[in-house]
């Protein structure tokens, strides 16, 4: 079952209609098949009128059945044969799809509108993503806004469309913003804003009765600012808050710095002191391997003399017992018992 508009949204979109809501409201239209809707929606098109509020009415009562997506397409382009008319459409249909209720055939021809508008603007949502979207989005504001003020009314229509479609309300404001502001930025400075905001407030309360559409608006405002500024406080506060943390985190990495500086001089002190000592230990080390050296070169001399002498005196020993050895045999009478005697003794002093 399709879902009416809103009442109070009607009172918002659709300048040109001063038709009394509650006539507005009698006055629906009645759902109608595809081809019938598609011949009633060209035929509004060809009045003389001005077709808007015929257009919302049919959208808002619906199709009856379904409708193949070829025939969306078919609606969607005869609406853009009429300068301008498909982009106040669409600004109305953005506005009942964000904040209202839509129908299925409203929302299927608010995406074949965005879709053809995106691509006519160069608008791409991905780009406006991240804790940089809100920059990101002035930037292409002020990068994509057409020079000419003549192509600047459609671009900003179907720029504030597109931005209609943001789920972010902070992304989605800081866009319509900046529409605003860029159009505000073309035209001849205003007198000064407390005044422009008197004026306005005033022509809401001046009538027989309170223009409640003009301080909705003047209120919304108001409602916006005071919500940017509590959430510009709440960063602010956020913001000091990191900072404090962070120069609590900072000089406590400080002391730790200097503390681990101050043990760094005395490591190096006591590192420079350990090494001296250790220089001093392996002089001394040289030094005694040098004594020892010569130590054992004197010793070597000295046993070498001592063997050289007792080698001079075993070798005399030998050679005299074995002389004596060979006269007791070498002569007539060999005598041999004093041979082995001497022979004998050789061995005695080779043992010893």
């Amino acid at each position: 079952m399709e879902q009416p508009d809103q009442p109070a949204n009607d009172n918002l979109v659709g300048t040109g209609d001063v038709v009394p809501n509650q006539m507005r409201r009698s006055a629906k239209a009645p759902k109608l098949s595809a081809d019938g809707f598609l011949a009633q929606w060209k035929s509004r098109l060809s009045s003389k009128k001005d077709p808007l509020p015929a257009l919302r009415a049919m959208c808002r009562a619906g199709i009856s059945g379904d409708i193949p997506e070829t025939a969306v397409q078919e609606i969607a382009f005869a609406t853009t044969t009429h300068p301008g008319l498909a982009e106040r459409l669409a600004l109305h249909l953005s506005f009942q799809s964000r904040f209202g209720k839509c129908n299925s055939f409203s929302r299927r021809l608010l995406r074949q509108f965005r879709a053809d508008f995106a691509g006519s603007i160069a608008f791409d949502a991905a780009e406006f993503v991240g804790y940089r979207a809100e920059h990101s989005i002035e930037e292409w504001v002020a990068q994509n806004a057409p020079r000419e003020l003549a192509d600047l009314e459609s671009w900003m229509r179907r720029g504030v469309i597109a931005f209609l479609e943001m789920s972010e309300p902070t992304v989605r404001s800081t866009g319509l913003f900046a529409i605003l502001k860029e159009w505000s930025s073309r035209e001849k400075p205003a007198s000064k804003p407390d005044v422009v905001f008197a004026q306005g407030l005033i022509a809401g309360l001046i009538g027989p009765r309170l223009n409640r559409s003009r301080l909705q608006c003047l209120r919304s405002g108001i409602q916006i600012f005071e919500s940017e500024r509590r959430d510009v406080l709440d960063r602010e506060r956020n913001l000091q808050m990191i900072i404090k943390g962070n120069q609590d985190t900072i000089r406590s990495q400080e002391q730790n710095v200097a503390t681990l500086n101050s043990e760094l001089e005395a490591s190096k002190s006591e590192s420079e002191s350990k090494g001296s000592i250790l220089a001093a230990r392996d002089s001394e080390i040289l030094t005694l391997k040098e004594q020892l050296t010569l130590v054992d070169r004197h010793w070597e001399g000295v046993s070498e003399q001592q063997l050289a002498k007792q080698g001079g005196a075993l070798r005399t020993k030998v050679q005299h017992e074995l002389r004596e050895a060979l006269l007791a045999l070498d002569r007539e009478d060999p005598n041999v018992q004093m041979a082995l005697n001497r022979l004998r003794r050789i061995e005695g002093i080779v043992k010893e």
